[in-house]
């Protein structure tokens, strides 16, 4: 039901559990809450209006309207706020800006020969998953060296039917189970073993591989004994680099919130079986709101689409723990406990991500300090209408002008947004042809989307030309637009005759390379997927 607030009856709001939405004169969901009690909640928003937060009373000025749902139990009326925040994302929220995708390791045990690799997709039936592992490069090198310990083969299926084994197995890498030169059994065997050891049971991993080493010495299998003894070093060895914060092998999140001025952050720990196998934060600009709001908004939005462990430690109390535990372990399948650690090792545990998130936070106002700075002298030193605050910027890639690809990446507030990261392959230019390749790319993009305060070419003149006679033809005006060519980090500018050159310690130029490089990265990493995928096919 929708009522306008000028012409609102307390009386016919009702007393039960649910979510209320405010709307604005044009319909859309600014704020989105939930209430055990529907009339008191909504309420309260129209007593004491001078004893609310700022925030809060900015929005009843921008509120036009009030719609509200009714649900059965307060875990549902939290449920329900939580999928509409995801869904519409209200301006007056505390929102989790959450374009981070963690890696996991995916055991794909429904196969009858089992692959172990990593993957961000969680939910395949009959997997096994380990993770996040927030670090990607070292995930992918401690698994690269799990795989050759354990033999285990890396080819996908329509590559495993084979008449002789491949080269990963002439060089040590692979047990062969394609061609039989492993059973079925012992290559589960040793499936289990790897899991043994991303599970965090590395003691009765080790108790095994030694108790078949011993075996295999005693009847003289000594080529045997010689793979069990290199596995056990090889365990040994990834064992040690894991930092060990409980001997209790839990699953916990610490999750630690800590604010300064207008600036929050919340410090994740990922704990897996007693290791501290990651961290990660998540910056929050809310000048209004306290650090038990942004928790309890965190852990609603957070693990909507996380994995949930058995413990979670938190650092402040939230209005809404018994429910959302309750709502946690619903989900979860399995009982979540949601605990304030107050002495003891878990207490320690919570006063390191504290003192991580305290530094974290002073290099986030740092970076955003600098990149402010950047941004006005850009705005300045180039001559732009207004300051650049969402800047996106397009590179080519192509060998001879093959596997022609564009990459176009998003910078707001001098930051990379890569959720609106895009990548197109080039389909109407054939040989080499820069020029027209970039053209394409802009065409395709603007065609559909409006112009951000700057677009960033790489490259000179010449491309600049080239993406100012598309805006043309799409009847665009107006368009900062800039190249920076490498060779001596010039910046070509429309209608200037001449480069203009930023000094080397520039902070303005400096965030542009930062730009550019990243623009050429993302090209060049499409670049190679596009070539292996020719190679594989």
């Amino acid at each position: 039901m929708v009522m306008r607030i000028k012409d609102m009856d307390m009386k016919s709001v009702p007393g039960g559990a649910g979510v209320y939405m405010f709307l604005n004169v044009a319909g859309e969901i600014i704020y989105v809450g939930k209430a055990k009690c529907l009339k008191k909640r909504v309420k309260s928003y129209f007593c004491n209006v001078k004893r609310h937060a700022p925030k809060t009373r900015i929005m009843l000025r921008n509120a036009d309207s009030v719609e509200y749902m009714l649900t059965d139990t307060e875990v549902e009326a939290l449920v329900l706020e939580s999928n509409l925040i995801k869904k519409y994302q209200p301006r007056y929220n505390v929102l989790l800006k959450d374009d981070k995708s963690y890696p996991y390791i995916r055991v794909s045990l429904e196969e009858d020969f089992p692959r172990v690799f990593i993957t961000r997709r969680v939910g395949k039936k009959g997997s096994k998953y380990f993770g996040p592992y927030p670090e990607t490069f070292e995930i992918k090198k401690i698994l690269k060296y799990l795989n050759q310990l354990f033999g285990i083969r890396t080819c996908r299926d329509k590559k495993f039917v084979r008449l002789r084994a491949c080269l990963n197995y002439d060089i040590g890498l692979c047990s062969a189970p394609c061609t039989g030169k492993i059973t079925k059994g012992e290559y589960l065997k040793n499936i289990g073993d790897l899991m043994l050891f991303l599970s965090g049971k590395d003691s009765v991993l080790l108790e095994q591989l030694e108790k078949k080493m011993r075996a295999h010495s005693e009847r003289r299998e000594y080529e045997a004994a010689k793979q069990y003894r290199d596995r056990i070093e090889g365990v040994k060895k990834l064992s040690s680099q894991q930092k060990i914060v409980s001997q209790r092998n839990d699953d916990i999140d610490v999750i630690c919130g800590y604010k300064e001025g207008r600036t929050a952050i919340v410090q994740l720990f990922f704990i897996r079986a007693g290791s501290l196998i990651s961290k990660t934060n998540y910056v929050f600009r809310d000048p209004d709101a306290c650090v038990e709001s942004i928790l309890n908004s965190f852990l609603k939005q957070y693990y909507t689409k996380h994995e949930i462990p058995k413990i979670i430690l938190i650092s402040h109390d939230v209005e809404d723990r018994d429910i959302i535990a309750g709502w946690l372990t619903k989900e979860a399948k399995y009982r979540i406990k949601i605990i304030i650690p107050r002495r003891g090792g878990r207490y320690k545990l919570m006063q390191l991500a504290q003192k991580n998130a305290k530094m974290n936070l002073d290099e986030q106002v740092s970076r955003y300090e600098k990149n402010k700075q950047a941004l006005e002298m850009l705005r300045k030193e180039l001559g732009l209408r207004n300051i650049p605050e969402r800047i996106e910027a397009f590179d080519i890639s192509n060998i001879s002008g093959k596997f022609a690809c564009g990459s176009m990446v998003v910078f707001v507030h001098g930051e990379p947004r890569k959720s609106e990261y895009r990548r197109y392959r080039i389909k109407t230019v054939e040989g080499i042809d820069d020029y027209a390749m970039m053209s394409e790319v802009i065409e395709r993009r603007y065609c559909k989307h409006d112009v951000p305060d700057l677009i960033l070419i790489d490259g000179g003149k010449g491309q600049v030309g080239a993406a100012l006679k598309i805006f043309s033809k799409l009847g665009k005006s107006g368009v900062e637009i800039l190249g920076l060519a490498k060779e001596f980090e010039e910046i070509y500018l429309p209608g200037k005759i001449r480069p203009v050159n930023l000094g080397a310690d520039s902070l303005a130029l400096y965030l542009l390379q930062r730009v550019r490089d990243e623009a050429h990265r993302f090209a060049v990493s499409y670049h190679r997927v596009l070539r292996s995928k020719s190679i594989g096919d």
